[in-house]
Formats: structure tokens, C-alpha cells, sequence
């Protein structure tokens, strides 16, 4: 017996167990003693549970924060976080526009010297 028969078997207790599959459970069952044998411990227990008294349980068991020992998290800067992260990525942005346009990086080739005239060296 596997562990598939068993749930067959509860399933067929319970009265959920399809139509063709019960037909080929019940032909098992006269075939099988092993089945049976697990069927009537399944029916045995079921009833034994059925027959115990209902009990409430004595309290709620869900704990509370309180009891876990969770404390409330901390109040994040996270508003400011973001401006800042905004704030970086748009510089940086900024920063390699200028530097492909040759603003920053490109050094400007100097101008040539002024030809001196005449009339400035006399």
C-alpha cells in the first residue's frame, strides 16, 4: 500500500472520491484484505475522534507584537533619500553632457600669439 491508496481510502470515507475512481477503489477492496484492513482502522479512528468530547480552547494563542518582542520600526528618511538620489543622478547626468561637449574634459587649444607689429616693439 502507497501513500496515494491512503488518500484514496480518505478520500472515499469522506464521500469526495469520484464516481469511476470509487467503482475501481471498491473492485480493489474486494481484492485487497491489506485495503480493507486500512479502511476499517481509517472508519475505526474517525468514529473515536467523532466520539470525544468538543472542548474549547482555554484562551486565544495568537500572540501580540507586544509578546513576540517586535518593536515598531524606526521612522525612515526615506523622502529625503530619494531627493538626494535624484538630486546625484541629475549632476552626474549634468556632469557627462559637459564632459561630452568638451565643456570640462577638452582642453581649449590656446590662442596664438598676438604678431607682434611694428609698432608696438618701436
Amino acid at each position: 500500500m502507497n501513500p496515494r491508496d491512503i488518500e484514496q481510502l480518505s478520500e472515499f470515507l469522506d464521500g469526495r472520491l469520484k464516481p469511476s475512481a470509487s467503482a475501481r477503489l471498491e473492485s480493489r477492496l474486494a481484492s485487497e484484505p491489506e485495503l480493507v484492513s486500512a479502511l476499517d482502522g481509517m472508519r475505526e479512528s474517525r468514529a473515536l475522534l467523532r466520539r470525544m468530547p468538543k472542548r474549547r480552547a482555554p484562551r486565544n494563542f495568537t500572540l501580540t507584537p507586544k509578546m513576540v518582542g517586535l518593536k515598531p520600526p524606526l521612522p525612515r528618511a526615506y523622502p529625503i533619500l530619494r531627493f538626494a538620489t535624484v538630486a546625484a543622478a541629475f549632476l552626474f547626468a549634468v556632469s557627462f553632457v559637459r564632459i561630452g561637449s568638451g565643456a570640462l574634459g577638452a582642453a581649449q587649444p590656446a590662442a596664438e600669439p598676438a604678431a607682434f607689429s611694428a609698432e608696438a616693439l618701436t
